[in-house]
């Protein structure tokens, strides 16, 4: 085995042993108090002394349970979403690890999410690594998802063993039987590769119940989305959901929401990182704003060029000019992004960027983004704004961090 393959296994390793205490953490939180989400406080003010471990067993599984799904989870940081059940039974534990949570080093990312029921002693987890590079999927299977690994993922379990394993396309299936506090536990590891990335979720039920295995992964496979366009973008960035308007934002720290909200438009501005010696708390930005038009489309630059002209320009200014029109390709949508020049009531030159996303059913999402005090020049060109690192992320998050939710 190479030095690099061994070094992300140990990774992995670590990683497994973290992941496994936090599914431990969720059963034994969940089986000690299974309507901790709902309880209130009078439950508790009874006097009397309790035995937590006495009730730690799991109820008994409902053989007819059957799991609805609300709306879909996304992860904080943009790059998935997935199937959330509905319920007061059920909480959710997030968690994003990166190199400087110190649990990994190298280009490892680990964004995670703990769906859990105590009630049905359920527990569904999802997570997300890159840098996972394999020429086959059965060379995956056999060198990456082997006892090694798992060993560390099923560590803080008192006994683990693989029952079954299946490789279809990209995918690999792995069951398990596993034994905590003489309770039995059936487990499937579900690891599909795309590219370098995997995309694994990890279903925990009751051993007396393995049918909810198949239930949950029919549920959970299909709604189990990644959002690649916004895995371009850094994975801490917040992320801005409106699921009214049915898109997400994923934009830079240090910006502050000024105006708007969810179902309509929404404006940011950048606070000035070098405040308060700046007099001006804001970097010089006057806005980011997201909005929506229905019944237009845009089909070429020249539909973008007018589009803007129309909507974005006000008087007759020489400065209101667009520069560039790039075609935009979106998991979602199509459309282009447009850098432009426009002329202030005062008659200054300042300079735009405008992304205009098409979902092809009479909806145009837009984010504009304009930036004083520039004298007026081209956001798209990378020389015009190599000293102001606000700005470049600014027009990065205008260029990339908007898109349409799946379905």
């Amino acid at each position: 085995m190479s030095l690099s393959r061994k070094r992300r296994q140990r990774r992995a390793t670590l990683v497994g042993a973290v992941v496994g205490m936090l599914i431990i953490f969720t059963f034994v939180l969940g089986l000690i108090a299974p309507d901790l989400g709902t309880r209130s406080r009078s439950d508790d003010d009874s006097g009397a002394d309790v035995d937590p471990l006495a009730t730690a067993a799991p109820p008994t599984p409902d053989p007819n349970v059957v799991f609805e799904g609300g709306e879909p989870y996304l992860h904080s940081s943009g790059y998935y979403q997935t199937f959330q059940p509905v319920g007061g039974d059920w909480s959710t534990d997030e968690f994003l690890f990166d190199e400087t949570a110190g649990y990994l080093t190298g280009s490892v990312t680990y964004p995670s999410v703990f769906i859990r029921s105590g009630r049905h002693a359920v527990v569904i987890h999802h997570f997300r690594q890159s840098g996972i590079n394999f020429d086959s999927i059965e060379s995956f299977s056999a060198e990456f998802l082997d006892q090694a690994r798992f060993a560390g993922e099923w560590q803080e379990y008192d006994s683990w063993a693989e029952t079954g394993r299946q490789i279809t396309d990209n995918t690999v299936s792995i069951d398990f039987n596993l034994r905590l506090q003489n309770q039995e536990y059936a487990a499937r590891d579900i690891s599909r590769l795309e590219a370098s990335v995997m995309y694994t979720v990890r279903i925990v039920v009751p051993a007396a119940n393995p049918a909810l295995l198949d239930e949950l992964e029919v549920k959970v496979l299909p709604a189990f989305v990644p959002l690649t366009d916004l895995q371009t973008l850094e994975q801490g960035w917040p992320t801005y959901v409106d699921r009214e308007q049915g898109f997400a934002f994923k934009h830079p720290f240090g910006w502050e929401q000024v105006s708007g909200g969810q179902g309509g438009p929404v404006t940011w501005r950048v606070m000035n990182i070098d405040a308060p010696s700046n007099p001006s708390p804001y970097q010089p930005l006057t806005a980011i704003r997201l909005s929506t038009a229905t019944g237009t489309h845009v089909e070429s630059p020249d539909d973008a060029r007018a589009w803007v002209a129309d909507n974005l320009f006000t008087g007759d200014g020489d400065a209101n000019q667009t520069l560039d029109a790039l075609p935009v390709t979106r998991q979602q949508g199509s459309g282009y992004l447009v850098a432009y020049t426009y002329q202030t009531d005062a008659g200054d030159t300042n300079s735009g960027l405008v992304l205009l996303l098409d979902d092809s059913e009479g909806t145009l999402y837009v984010a504009d983004l304009k930036v004083e005090l520039l004298g007026g020049g081209n956001l798209i060109d990378p020389s015009f704004t190599q000293d102001l690192v606000p700005v470049q992320e600014a027009i990065k998050a205008v260029s990339d961090g908007l898109v349409l939710l799946p379905e």
